[in-house]
């Protein structure tokens, strides 16, 4: 149990070059590495084994908050086997700095590392920081899954799995994520089930070992519908589907290879609940109205649900392959079309990574007007999705006058950028000439703001005061707060 009031000072601390020294000795003991990437982003590199103990101490006992976990493709790292010396991991509990950009030694004694590094980012409500917790899965592609402990993470460990190949070890529901059976060859799994596999064409081959990649027979190469450039062909001349596997954000998947379109097998749903009265309700993935589709499986006991299974990412996209090898204008113009309300949001986070890279600075006044971008475009979503909570409850008139002030606040986009959306506003380095705001402009949107707001503290107040209403919100969808939190 860790002491509580260490854990306060940590969180509490303002000089973050402390935050190390101020962790529990078990912690400090098993980092190899640490630096700050950017004053707010401590990198801490450690061990596979000690993935869990200190992805546990984070969330568990600092209450620090997942906020994402992800793989990535190396192409210059080399595995050496090494590990720090104590006396060279001495000086890192230090904060000293070594100058060796030999990633080759985070990884364990006699254990050699793949290329391919695993990312756990971290942050806490009550400090300017994130943890990024760095390692590198085994030489067969595996990794320790958390997600018995962490229910956060039991997406991003079958994400993980889907696009690179890579395998949550433990993992308490190893299914596909977003590359399902129905269309989409099916040849990963947790490794100890291939002990008592039935199927005999179905062996395990490590996922990530490039040596495994053989040539492309005749057969396998009539099945790809791939284009004719220089580069897809000599990666089709060099891609197996039976022994490179299917993975599609690994670097030797060639970026328009595209499996037979056909049925491979059968999604495994999670036994439906019996007894005096359940029955079931299946909903999507096809909808009426025009949002993503989603499939959702009801077992209920008249309004109680005993058990719901969702399947999402029927329609996932593939930006990130997509996205490969493009320019930065090309990518960026690639990040406003993810989602067309969030084109703003999903470009700032392009932009910010690419600035933060190129180490480029933006003036005050871009950080202004992308600020005020911002807000605009998260002003718009809220603003829908209130109107939704009088649609849903079956309120039309309150939904109808909400939406009527989602138009206005488009139109206002309109005005300023030239865009409902304000699409094409912002730009490397700062915004685009369409997204510069003039002192005509900037009177309109001071006049615009506070009738936006007025309107919608008259819509608030109709929604909290309508009995219709509250008899469908009031005990409806609830959960406590903890339960949120241990999630």
């Amino acid at each position: 149990m860790e002491n509580k009031s260490v854990n306060k000072s940590i969180i509490k601390s303002l000089n973050k070059a402390d935050f190390i020294k101020n962790l529990s000795n078990d912690i400090v003991n098993i980092i190899n590495e640490y630096f700050f990437n950017r004053d707010n982003e401590l990198v801490i590199k450690i061990n596979l084994k000690d993935l869990k103990k200190i992805c546990l101490y984070f969330s568990k006992d600092l209450k620090f908050y997942l906020l994402s976990a992800f793989a990535a493709y190396e192409s210059g790292y080399a595995s050496s086997g090494k590990t720090y010396s104590k006396n060279r991991s001495d000086n890192y509990k230090n904060n000293n700095k070594t100058n060796d950009n030999n990633s080759g030694d985070d990884i364990d004694d006699n254990n050699k590392s793949n290329n391919f590094k695993l990312r756990y980012i971290f942050s806490h409500s009550s400090m300017d920081l994130f943890i990024i917790i760095e390692t590198y899965a085994d030489a067969d592609g595996i990794f320790p899954s958390l997600s018995a402990d962490m229910p956060v993470l039991n997406w991003y460990e079958r994400e993980i799995k889907d696009l690179f190949g890579l395998i949550p070890e433990g993992h308490p529901d190893p299914r596909p994520l977003m590359l399902f059976p129905e269309n989409y060859p099916q040849d990963i799994k947790n490794k100890d089930d291939f002990a008592n596999d039935a199927h005999d064409d179905n062996t395990y081959v490590p996922p990530l070992n490039k040596d495994n990649v053989a040539d492309n027979t005749e057969t396998d190469a009539d099945k790809l519908n791939i284009g004719n450039s220089a580069n897809d062909m000599q990666n089709r001349n060099s891609f197996n589907f039976n022994s490179a596997k299917c993975h599609p954000l690994r670097k030797d998947y060639p970026s328009d290879l595209r499996p037979e379109f056909k049925k491979y097998g059968e999604y495994n749903y999670n036994k439906d609940v019996k007894g005096d009265g359940v029955f079931n309700i299946l909903v999507g993935p096809v909808h009426a109205g025009i949002i993503e589709p989603g499939h959702f499986r009801f077992c209920m006991s008249g309004e109680p649900i005993l058990q719901l299974e969702i399947r999402h990412f029927w329609k996932h996209r593939g930006i990130e392959k997509i996205a490969e090898g493009k320019t930065i204008d090309e990518a960026l113009s690639l990040a406003e079309k993810i989602s067309g309300d969030h084109c703003v949001a999903h470009s700032l986070a392009f932009l910010s990574a690419a600035e933060k890279i190129l180490d480029i600075k933006i003036s005050d006044r871009g950080l202004y007007l992308r600020t005020i971008y911002a807000e605009l475009e998260r002003l718009l979503c809220n603003i829908n999705d209130f109107a939704w909570l009088f649609q849903d409850a079956g309120y039309s008139f309150g939904a109808q006058e909400t939406f009527v002030l989602k138009e206005d606040i488009m139109e206002l986009n309109k005005y300023l950028s030239g865009s409902r959306f304000n699409k094409g506003v912002l730009s490397l380095g700062g915004i685009n000439a369409c997204g510069d705001i003039d002192e005509l402009k900037k009177k309109i949107l001071l006049e615009k703001l506070p009738d936006f707001k007025k309107r919608y503290l008259n819509l608030k107040k109709m929604l909290l005061n309508s009995s219709t209403i509250q008899e469908r919100f009031e005990e409806t969808g609830y959960i406590n707060k903890e339960t949120v939190l241990d999630l």
